[in-house]
């Protein structure tokens, strides 16, 4: 059975121009040498330079920020911060504080818990940003990644030679880093164009453990297509929503009698479907063309029916998180 849900409400005040930047210009996500960073098997800091040019000199909201895994895994991380910041420096210095105060102001742009980021080799990965940064333009941009708590998945990254970072492994809030010289990994900025990335991890069921996943496109005017399955019961619940900030959010729903699951951002609507012949359900939303919508991050994940697993009844998916634009 496949529903359409029309977005009616435009949730940036301003339009994006559909554009993105990869850093260096011009990069390949499959090729170059992998290096485990920010991703390692320690807590890690990394500060990444990211020059004026890169961006075409041009003023823009970033919205996105993605990276180019060498492995296809599902890497877990306890908490992951990102900030970006404007600098006007040559280089980067190795005392962190600095580089996101010259002239800064930092500003948070993913700040959460439980990050299991669903890698795919050697393609962009968005790493998940909550919120938007104001790009001045005239600066460069400095992007701040600390990781902690990490598994034993290692998410190595494509480098390439022409972009400086600092780092430093064994994290403890210590104020200085490492030079690493021209190694950062390789980058791409969203400004407005449209991305879909899958993250999070699902609960078991009685018989299967349910996946989400995407089709289609996020592109204004276009179909998305959001998918559960394959599981047992006759209906999955498909959770729309806009948030995903700490403290809320992820949720451990044990309160709720599913141990072990979570609900990782807000529902502010809610799509019941029948399932198909192969225990998938499916719906397919429909993206106004609404101009003002680009960069906005829609999340979606469902829930199953499940009376036999838990004393809820039911468990929950990944999800993921389509930017919506051009």
């Amino acid at each position: 059975m496949l529903a359409r849900l029309p977005f009616a409400v435009a949730l940036l005040s301003s339009a994006l121009a559909a554009q993105s930047f990869v850093v260096p210009a011009g990069a390949s996500p499959a090729t170059g040498s992998c290096v485990g960073m920010p991703f390692t098997t320690a807590a890690t800091r990394c500060q990444v330079l990211v020059r004026n040019s890169d961006l075409g000199s041009q003023a823009g909201v970033i919205s996105g920020l993605a990276l180019a895994p060498c492995q296809s895994a599902v890497r877990g991380s306890v908490s992951i911060l990102v900030r970006m910041a404007h600098f006007s420096g040559a280089a980067l210095s190795t005392t962190f504080a600095n580089n996101l105060s010259s002239p800064g102001p930092a500003r948070t742009v993913l700040d959460t818990t439980s990050h299991d980021w669903r890698m795919v080799a050697h393609t962009w990965n968005e790493i998940g940003l909550q919120d938007p940064f104001a790009y001045n333009g005239s600066d460069h941009l400095v992007i701040d990644i600390v990781v902690t708590g990490t598994s034993i998945v290692l998410a190595d990254t494509h480098i390439d030679t022409t972009n400086q970072r600092i780092f430093a492994f064994n994290y403890t809030n210590q104020a200085t880093g490492t030079n690493g010289g021209n190694t950062a990994f390789k980058l791409k900025l969203f400004l407005g164009d449209a991305n879909l990335q899958l993250f999070g991890s699902s609960c078991v069921g009685w018989f299967t453990r349910p996946l989400f996943s995407f089709s289609g496109s996020p592109r204004l005017g276009g179909l998305l297509g959001i998918h559960c399955g394959p599981t047992y019961a006759s209906t999955v619940v498909f959770l729309l929503g806009f948030d995903t900030h700490r403290p809320t959010w992820p949720m451990e729903l044990s309160a709720f009698g599913a141990p072990g699951c979570r609900l990782y951002h807000e529902i502010m609507t809610t799509i019941t479907v029948f399932t198909d012949v192969t225990g998938t359900g499916n719906s397919l939303l429909s993206i106004p063309t609404v101009s003002s919508l680009a960069g906005t991050p829609l999340y979606v994940s469902a829930a199953v029916p499940d009376l036999l697993i838990n004393a809820g009844g039911f468990t929950t998916t990944n999800y993921g998180r389509a930017l919506l634009g051009n």
